[in-house]
């Protein structure tokens, strides 16, 4: 299970935390901050999760903790404190970072116009597409219409435009830290239903989404067609096979 440190908490955080986080969530140890540049290695020793509020983690601090896998970082603007771009090439968590970005008519309207410019366009255009919608049976304009772009930052291009391998691994990016983020935001971790996970990743990639589900102390379901691919899991998972109409444990 992912040892877990909040490496500089606050008086005012600290009694905040004392009243959210209880006895049966996921256990993490809090030290009191700030911490100094030089003293982030061994304060963090021994965890692979760091809660950050105000630490700054540059290259140099990065490379000097070992085991590091994830910085879970409070409120926004967490370039301001950590080396992004450092972190992704000294493989501070196991896969590809990503950005998403809502695209579409209304995203674009939104981008460049002021809001309430915006919803006047598109009242406009919803009066203006009543007769055509009704005929056709849908609604031609709106926030429905807009899709979820998702960029590899790593490779810098479309994830639509990455090979399978590459797509998967972003998209296994994007669900696990969903997935800490919630166990983050209500104490518990989701379900996870990871269905055909271990294809189209390579062996490295595997192993370490493997390591990442345990860590999550989280139920976790996971289907595919090759048993050998689930092989790294050792003793950790419990192994069904379905075949003929009937489960048995393998």
């Amino acid at each position: 299970m992912a040892r877990t440190l909040f490496i500089d908490s606050t008086p005012d955080i600290d009694r905040v935390w004392r009243k959210v986080h209880g006895p049966k969530d996921i256990p993490i140890a809090v030290n009191m901050g700030p911490v100094a540049a030089s003293d982030v290695p061994k304060t963090i020793a021994g965890y692979d999760t760091v809660i950050n509020d105000a630490t700054y983690f540059n290259e140099a601090t990065l490379g000097s903790c070992a085991g590091l896998k994830h910085i879970v970082f409070l409120g926004t603007g967490a370039a301001s404190f950590v080396d992004l771009d450092a972190a992704a090439r000294l493989g501070v968590g196991p896969f590809p970072r990503a950005a998403l970005a809502m695209a579409g008519e209304i995203d674009g309207w939104l981008a460049a116009l002021p809001a309430l410019d915006a919803e006047d366009r598109l009242r406009g255009e919803l009066a203006a597409s009543r007769l055509r919608d009704a005929e056709a049976g849908t609604t031609s304009c709106g926030p429905h219409r807009s899709d979820l772009a998702v960029r590899h930052l790593d490779l810098d291009l479309p994830a639509a435009e990455g090979s399978t391998g590459q797509q998967k691994a972003v998209l296994v990016s994007i669900a696990l830290a969903h997935a800490r983020l919630v166990a983050l935001s209500r104490g518990r971790a989701p379900l996870l239903l990871l269905d055909e996970i271990a294809a189209h990743l390579d062996a490295e990639r595997r192993a370490a989404l493997f390591d990442e589900v345990v860590a999550l102390g989280v139920q976790s379901w996971m289907t595919g067609t090759d048993a050998g691919l689930f092989a790294p899991l050792g003793g950790r998972a419990q192994i069904l096979r379905v075949a003929d109409g009937s489960i048995a444990a393998v």
